[in-house]
């Protein structure tokens, strides 16, 4: 699954968190190679979440993940929280390990850490919610 978090401000200087879900379409490389690229592999947009619709937005900040399908609602939730740390200090930066790989970025009139732990939070509760309607789908 690729996960993304973007800051974003409309034209009309509306503000807000857009997030996306998508499912590869083929298997992803194992180990993460160093230069891994999220999207230029096939997908198909499973879920979002768009409080400022898409279309010429100026992006001010943005969190890629990729989570192997493998992992468990838990584990993926685990993986996310762990991005703060995982995520070396720099803008833009990326990490790659076992369970995932991530990328981050952010215009430099923000505090990169503190919007790095932002977009963290959004992706972790969101996840969770679409964790949660999964298992009540099952149920």
């Amino acid at each position: 699954m690729l996960f993304s978090a973007q800051r974003v401000r409309s034209t009309e200087g509306a503000l807000g968190v857009n997030l996306f879900a998508y499912e590869y379409l083929a298997p992803l490389p194992q180990p993460f190679p160093s230069d891994f690229k999220p999207d230029g592999r096939r997908t198909r947009l499973t879920n979002k979440d768009w409080p400022v619709p898409p279309g010429g937005n100026d992006v001010l900040s943005y969190l890629d993940v990729v989570i192997r399908p493998q992992l468990d609602a838990y584990e993926r939730l685990e993986f996310l929280a762990s991005l703060k740390h995982r995520l070396p200090p720099g803008n833009p930066s990326t990490a790659a390990c076992d369970q995932g790989w991530a990328r981050f970025s952010c215009q430099a009139r923000l505090p990169d850490r503190t919007e790095l732990a932002a977009l963290v939070g959004h992706l972790v509760l969101w996840v969770n919610e679409l964790n949660q309607a999964d298992q009540n789908a099952l149920s």
